[in-house]
């Protein structure tokens, strides 16, 4: 399964980490669909809501509602 990992350092075109929110644009060709994963919601796994086939993993520093440090999206 392909992945890629975002970080602070190491951000991509297709991601975005700010506090405690991620958005991503879904990898899988022909979606391409952009959705937001939050640690607010204490859901740190969520799959793309168009096509299902991408999910993104939060690594926070903490509990609910905190700072995110990573990011790793999946797809097949």
């Amino acid at each position: 399964m392909p992945s890629k990992t975002f970080t602070l350092d190491n951000l991509h075109d297709e991601g975005f980490l700010h506090g405690n929110n991620a958005a991503f644009r879904c990898p899988v060709s022909g979606c391409g669909k952009v959705f937001i994963a939050t640690t607010l919601t204490n859901k740190r796994d969520i799959k793309c809501p168009k096509c299902d086939r991408s999910s993104v993993t939060l690594k926070a520093e903490g509990g609910q509602g905190t700072k995110v440090l990573e990011a790793l999206i999946e797809w097949d």
